[in-house]
């Protein structure tokens, strides 16, 4: 148990200043980090697209969750691009075989 304390203690801590850094992003910083406007962010928080972490009222964003919830959306965008690729392909392989 106190391994797994230093452990996450580690992974805050910014070894280049030895200060601690946030795990945990208000949304005017999200929304900074990830290039979009506040409001933007909260259609994604409300339509449960991006994940948040609700503590009482306060809505915050981990930046591990951001970075995996970045990872995925760039995986899944070029799985639907070599999608409509394979389609233009077929369309046209179906085109050189009817003419």
């Amino acid at each position: 148990m106190m391994d797994e304390k230093k452990d996450l203690f580690r992974s805050c801590l910014d070894s280049t200043r030895n200060e601690l850094r946030p795990i945990l992003l208000r949304p005017n910083e999200a929304a900074q980090v990830l290039a979009i406007s506040p409001r933007k962010l909260w259609e994604l928080t409300d339509c449960g697209e991006i994940p948040c972490v609700r503590i009482g009222r306060a809505v915050r964003y981990s930046v591990e969750d951001l970075k995996e919830w970045i990872k995925v959306k760039k995986r899944y965008r070029w799985i639907g691009q070599k999608e409509q690729l394979i389609k233009h392909f077929n369309n046209l392989a179906g085109a050189i075989r009817r003419a």
